[in-house]
């Protein structure tokens, strides 16, 4: 993958936006100043774009487009508060993310000669005046605090304005620095608030982009360190179709795999660097398969920015910060940090998600387990996050196949975004979408019940374990049976002192090219019962999938694709509920035994 692949992805990101809209977004910043980042960030972007010879004819707004970003950076000013004995910033214009990429665009017209002296004089004399105190929100006061990734953000860009030559902060930067890196785990990953796994890639990219610009300050070996380590340990998070882990906030946007890639790309240069030019390889193709799985999308959705096919007024998918203005330039603005860091000198090898086989796990901060043999991989949660995922069996994916036809993110009864698909989804005939609901969460943003691909035992009484639904308390232990890179098996024992009707869960995984087989078991109290849910993709927002059920067999046909669960000792039964993620809609099918339940999932 070359260089230029990511600024030719940066350019289809921003044809989503449309000569029109950009003029009205700038009218609205020039008349009442910057109020979020996504203006910035356009600006940003499209000058980057211009200084590579693309959107030329967008010039002279991009000027006035950096004049007011540059200037909105110093004077959106952040409000500080007292309640209940503790200090509050907010700051919602963002500064602490676009200082960086306004950076990035003079440094790229400067190179290229494509911005007039004093244009760029302007747009750093104003950004000279950006000051930490006033204008970001998030800064650690201890060498402790945790103020989560929005610091690594503005460390970042007062690190870029000293490679600007318009600032001097080193101590500021290595103060902040030094608290971030506390939140890193003993695999390098960084604990953001709650543990999301974007949020660890995102941070590692801003600490990437200080050690590729120089940064050679008291936290430098050991970032590198931490960096080090978490970057193997990527390699095997990453799923078969090149996507990064579910769990958690900001997941299933295509911007995520825009981190994943600079990361690896970061990687891969160091490795080359060094002189380990099989290890480069490995990550250059890690990189490439994220920027591929990103491409997958846009062909199909090419205005969307989120990995379902819904149209963008519903906002389905979305946390209500999450909207189209500010998070479609992000996918510009990230796979921007693939450009810098990639070197085109690298060849691309071969990515542990594509051939090898492995059983890995998280630390407890990050509850992940993923395991891949054959060109499968799997993903299970062992302690969720309610308010975006379910604990279990979460993801099925297999190279070159659509990533949501099997799953690749579970479902919580309350999700943290909007999955408000109108009443007329409920019997997928004609769908009807509903008005934009702005920030206002509807009755129809629920799931029946917390899902994943796991047990629910049902006692004599009828009371329920719904494996899915634990999260505090639940211990898990994993044993690894067998590693090989055509054939993988695992077991996940759970247990937890609100089980009824059982005193264990246990989960028997088998990875080969056949697919994934999965024996699911429980010790059933006498008169209760095992059953296993699993959700059949149905709706993409666009396209209707077309599902049968025929005994112990389920098969979902999408397009070209299928995916097949076949049980081995129940019927499946289709049941009237809907289960709906930010991939789509989905129905969900039912398989009731005595104490085992085994399942074959399969995608062609």
């Amino acid at each position: 993958m070359k260089k230029l692949a990511y600024i030719d992805m940066m350019e289809r990101a921003l044809s989503a936006y449309t000569e029109e809209e950009l003029r009205a977004l700038t009218e609205e910043n020039r008349k009442n100043g910057v109020s979020e980042h996504g203006f910035p960030r356009i600006a940003a972007n499209l000058g980057i774009l211009i200084a590579h010879g693309k959107r030329t004819e967008l010039f002279p707004l991009w000027v006035e487009m950096m004049d007011i970003a540059a200037e909105g950076a110093h004077r959106c000013k952040t409000r500080v508060t007292e309640k209940d004995g503790k200090t509050r910033r907010n700051n919602p214009a963002g500064v602490d993310f676009f200082v960086k990429e306004l950076v990035f665009a003079i440094m790229e017209n400067e190179r290229h000669g494509t911005a007039p002296a004093e244009a760029i004089a302007r747009w750093k004399a104003s950004l000279s005046l950006v000051d930490p105190e006033a204008n970001y929100q998030s800064i650690a006061r201890t060498p402790t605090a945790r103020v989560g990734n929005w610091a690594a953000y503005n460390l970042a860009g007062e690190w870029m304005l000293k490679q600007l030559g318009v600032a001097e902060r080193t101590e500021y930067i290595d103060f902040q620095l030094g608290a971030q890196l506390y939140y890193t785990d003993e695999m390098g990953l960084y604990r953001d608030p709650a543990e999301p796994m974007l949020y660890d890639l995102a941070t590692r990219a801003q600490f990437a982009v200080l050690l590729h610009f120089g940064y050679d300050g008291i936290h430098a070996a050991r970032m590198s360190e931490k960096l080090r380590t978490a970057g193997l340990f990527t390699l095997k998070m990453q799923s078969a179709n090149g996507e990064i882990g579910f769990g958690g906030r900001s997941n299933q946007f295509l911007f995520n795999e825009a981190y994943l890639a600079a990361c690896m790309e970061f990687e891969a240069s160091r490795y080359k660097r060094e002189g380990n030019h099989a290890l480069a390889a490995v990550f250059k193709r890690s990189a490439a398969l994220a920027l591929r799985s990103v491409e997958k999308y846009l062909a199909v959705a090419p205005d969307k920015h989120v990995k379902n096919r819904f149209p963008r007024a519903p906002r389905y998918g979305q946390e209500p910060y999450a909207y189209f203005d500010k998070y479609m330039v992000s996918l510009a603005s990230f796979i921007y940090l693939a450009y810098l860091m990639a070197d085109d000198t690298i060849e691309e090898g071969t990515a542990p998600c594509e051939s090898a086989g492995y059983v890995v796990e998280s630390t407890p901060y990050f509850h992940k387990i993923f395991a891949a043999a054959s060109g499968y991989s799997v993903e299970l949660d062992t302690a969720a996050d309610f308010h975006y995922d379910a604990t279990g069996l979460g993801r099925i994916q297999k190279a070159g196949v659509s990533s949501p036809l099997a799953l690749s993110v579970p479902f919580t009864e309350e999700p943290g975004y909007f999955i408000n698909a109108g009443e007329a989804y409920q019997n997928l005939k004609e769908p009807r979408l509903v008005p934009d609901v702005g920030n206002t969460k509807s009755p129809n943003d629920s799931n029946p019940y917390p899902l994943a691909i796991t047990p629910v035992v049902t006692d004599a009484s009828g009371k329920k374990t719904n494996l899915a639904a634990f999260s505090k308390g639940l211990s898990h232990t994993l044993t690894v049976l067998e590693e090989s890179d055509l054939r993988t098996s695992f077991l996940v024992r759970y247990s937890h002192e609100d089980f009824v009707g059982c005193s264990y869960i246990e989960e028997l995984y088998v990875i080969d090219k056949s697919g994934v087989r999965v024996t699911f078991r429980a010790d059933v109290e006498d008169g209760a019962c095992l059953s296993v849910r699993v959700p059949l993709f149905a709706f993409d927002g666009k396209e209707k999938t077309e599902l049968a059920i025929t005994g112990t067999r389920a098969t979902v046909s999408y397009g070209k694709e299928s995916y097949s669960v076949v049980s081995a000792d129940a019927e499946l039964t289709l049941l009237p509920a809907f289960a709906k993620n930010r991939n789509g809609v989905y129905r969900i099918a039912e398989a009731v035994g005595k104490d085992s339940i085994r399942l074959h999932f399969e995608l062609k």
